[in-house]
C-alpha cells in the first residue's frame, strides 16, 4: 500500500479554507484522492507490496463489481406474443353505407325480395418480419477458480458479466423502440398526416412572433402547448378519419392512447408552470413517457434532441422539432419479445459458451391514430 502523509497540505491550504481564513487556492490533490490503476499497470508498479519486509504482496481485500441492472427507459409498446406460427394477421372493417329503408313507403304489388348481396369492406394486413440479435461469451471454468479466494466472489463476478450483458441487451431493444417510434414519426410527417405545428399555432392565435429556440421556456406557450395536446386526446376518442394516413374511420380511446413527450418540453412544463393557478389543468396530459432524445444522445442542444432522420424504402425523411406523438397503442408496436440464453459445455477446453439472444416484431400500423407535435421556425 503506497501511503501519503498529509500534513503539509492540511496545514497549509485545507484547514485554512475551511476555516474562512484563507481564499481559494490551486490544491493538489494527485498524491491524496487515487483514481485506481489499469490491473495490468498496477501490477508492476511499485506500491503494492507491504511496508513491513518490503518483500509480500497486498493482498486484495475486497471487490466490487459494477453491477446495476438498467432497466428498461423506453416507452412501453410491446404487446403479446405466441408460441406457433410467424406472421400476425391484422383485419379491419370499414363503416357501412346505409340504404333507404322501404318500410315507411311500400307500395301495393312491389317486389320487396330483392335479395341483395351486400358484403363487408374489409381490409387485411400482414406483418411477417422479425428482427433477431445475438451476443457470444465464454466463460472459462478452471482459469476463473485461480483469481478467486472463494465461490462468493466467483460468483459475484460472473453474475457481474451477465448483467452487463442483460443491459447490452436492454439498451439495444430500447434503441429498437424508439427507431419503431421513429418510424411512425417519420412516415407520418413525409405525407403530412396529423402533424401539429404548436409554435405556428400559438403564433397565429396571439399574434405572437415567437421562435423555436425561446418556446420551450416561454410561459405562455407551454399553457398552450399542454391545452392543445390536451384537446387532441379528447378529440381521437371520437371516430374520426383526420388522424391516420389510410383514411379508415378509427377511434382511440383514452385507456389505448400512448403518448410520449421529449423530455426538454415535458420538463419546462412542469417547471415553468408549477407555481402557476392553472397548472393542474393546462398540464396534466394524462400518463405519458418521457425521452430525452428521440434518436441521439451526444450532444445537449435543441436540434439534436427533437431531430428524427429515418431512411425508409428510398424515402430519407429528417424531422425537426419534434416534442411529442400521441398515437394508438396498435399504431407502433414491438410483439413476440423472445430473450433467451443458450449454453454449451467444450470440455476439451473446460469453457462455456453462452449465446444470448433475443428477437421481436417492430410493427407500425399508419391507419392508425398518430398525431405529431412539433415545436419549429416556418
Amino acid at each position: 500500500m503506497e501511503v501519503t502523509q498529509l500534513k503539509t497540505i492540511l496545514n497549509d491550504t485545507i484547514i485554512p479554507e475551511a476555516l474562512g481564513e484563507t481564499d481559494l487556492t490551486i490544491e493538489d490533490m494527485t498524491d491524496v484522492v487515487t483514481k485506481g490503476q489499469d490491473i495490468t499497470n498496477a501490477l508492476t508498479a511499485q506500491g503494492h507490496v507491504d511496508n513491513f519486509v518490503k518483500k509480500l504482496i497486498n493482498r486484495i481485500g475486497r471487490e466490487i463489481n459494477w453491477n446495476r441492472p438498467y432497466i428498461s427507459a423506453a416507452p412501453n409498446i410491446l404487446k403479446d406474443g405466441w408460441t406457433y406460427g410467424s406472421a400476425l394477421l391484422k383485419t379491419r372493417a370499414d363503416l357501412s353505407d346505409f340504404e333507404i329503408n322501404d318500410t315507411w313507403a311500400l307500395t301495393a304489388g312491389q317486389n320487396y325480395l330483392d335479395g341483395v348481396f351486400n358484403p363487408p369492406s374489409v381490409e387485411a394486413k400482414l406483418y411477417n418480419k422479425r428482427a433477431t440479435m445475438e451476443i457470444d461469451c465464454s466463460f472459462a471454468e478452471r482459469q476463473l477458480f485461480e483469481s478467486f479466494t472463494n465461490g462468493r466472489a466467483l460468483g459475484a463476478f460472473v453474475d457481474m458479466l451477465e448483467s452487463r450483458i442483460n443491459d447490452t441487451m436492454t439498451v439495444a431493444l430500447d434503441s429498437l423502440i424508439m427507431r419503431t417510434i421513429n418510424t411512425f414519426i417519420a412516415l407520418k410527417f413525409n405525407a403530412n398526416n396529423a402533424v401539429v405545428n404548436l409554435l405556428t399555432l400559438y403564433n397565429a392565435r396571439f399574434s405572437e412572433n415567437l421562435t423555436a429556440a425561446n418556446a420551450v421556456t416561454d410561459k405562455n406557450f407551454l399553457r398552450f402547448a399542454a391545452y392543445t395536446i390536451l384537446l387532441f386526446r379528447d378529440r381521437v376518442k371520437m371516430m374520426n378519419k383526420q388522424y391516420n394516413m389510410g383514411a379508415v374511420a378509427a377511434h382511440t380511446p383514452l385507456d389505448k392512447q400512448k403518448l410520449v413527450l421529449l423530455s426538454e418540453f415535458a420538463i419546462g412544463a412542469d417547471v415553468y408552470l408549477q407555481s402557476d393557478t392553472y397548472h393542474d389543468e393546462l398540464v396534466k396530459t394524462g400518463d405519458y413517457y418521457t425521452v430525452p432524445a428521440w434518436q441521439a444522445n451526444k450532444s445537449n442542444t435543441w436540434a439534436n434532441n427533437s431531430g428524427v432522420k429515418i431512411k425508409y424504402g428510398s424515402d430519407e425523411i429528417e424531422v425537426a422539432g419534434v416534442v411529442g406523438i400521441l398515437f394508438d397503442e396498435e399504431a407502433c408496436m414491438v410483439c413476440c419479445e423472445n430473450r433467451r440464453t443458450l449454453s454449451q459445455y467444450v470440455p476439451k477446453g473446460e469453457f462455456y459458451n453462452n449465446f444470448y439472444k433475443a428477437d421481436a416484431e417492430y410493427l407500425v400500423d399508419t391507419n392508425e391514430n398518430g398525431i405529431i407535435f412539433i415545436v419549429a421556425d416556418t
